[in-house]
């Protein structure tokens, strides 16, 4: 894959190329979960929990109402931390993840998707470039 798009010219638009990739293999009609990417530029120093968790309550939307906050907090914990000089390289944070729990994710996002292979590419590191 390198550094070739993944996602058909059509279906990119302003947006860095890996995250139209992203959508184009987590983001499925087909599939029978729920899956989003979301993207948001911060500023340095941003509170990226805050950020975060703005995030998932838009995508829990009026449920997060309905069922109350204490539903969907009660999962919510800090299960990775990439320390500062690490190189960024999300499938293999996701594959360290020791919290037994947490750690079940991990195959459902990287391994039991149609396309694991190009799906680990759009999350694998790589520069960062803009659709032409």
């Amino acid at each position: 894959m390198g550094n070739q798009p993944i996602t058909p010219e059509a279906a990119r638009s302003a947006q860095p190329v890996y995250l139209a990739d992203l959508a184009t293999f987590t983001v499925r009609p087909a599939r029978r979960r729920l899956a989003a990417v979301f993207a948001e530029t911060l500023t340095d120093g941003a509170d990226l929990t805050a950020a975060a968790l703005a995030k998932y309550k838009y995508f829990v939307g009026d449920l997060w109402d309905q069922y109350g906050e204490d539903a969907w907090m009660g999962p919510w914990k800090e299960v990775y931390a990439r320390p500062a000089d690490a190189a960024h390289d999300i499938v293999a944070e996701l594959r360290a993840i020791d919290d037994p729990v947490a750690a079940l994710s991990a195959p459902m996002i990287l391994d039991n998707v149609e396309n694991a292979d190009q799906t680990c590419a759009a999350l694998s590191p790589r520069p960062l470039t803009m659709p032409m």
